[in-house]
């Protein structure tokens, strides 16, 4: 599934990217450039397993690339994580979902899972 970035106003960031089905193919480089992250937001009520959101200061992401970022969601969820001071990344944001925590996990979700993702 493809991402979408919209601008919005400074306030909130400057940027919300917006995945309909995160999955293990790495969403790369969906900021465009350098920023800071100051929200994540995960929908993981469609799958009954525990899920794990990994990120990437990285034009590219995936199995086998260590994350810089690590979210664990518990299943049938929905959670926020907010950095309200943020957390700069210096290339971009490659962002992929898998079952299990290892670096080298490629298993992805078995229903949809929904991202939003405040950047500036």
């Amino acid at each position: 599934m493809s991402t979408s970035t919209i601008s919005t106003i400074a306030a909130l960031g400057g940027k919300l990217t917006t995945d309909l089905n995160i999955g293990s193919t790495s969403q790369n480089n969906v900021t465009g450039a350098a920023g800071t992250l100051f929200m994540v937001t995960v929908d993981n009520s469609a799958n009954t397993t525990v899920l794990y959101l990994k990120m990437a200061d990285a034009a590219a992401g995936g199995p086998n690339v260590e994350p810089n970022w690590q979210f664990k969601i518990p299943a049938s969820s929905r959670v926020s994580f907010v950095m309200p001071e943020g957390s700069i990344f210096t290339t971009a944001l490659s962002i992929w979902c898998v079952t299990g925590a290892a670096t080298s996990d490629n298993t992805g979700p078995a229903n949809d899972v929904i991202l939003n993702v405040i950047t500036s």
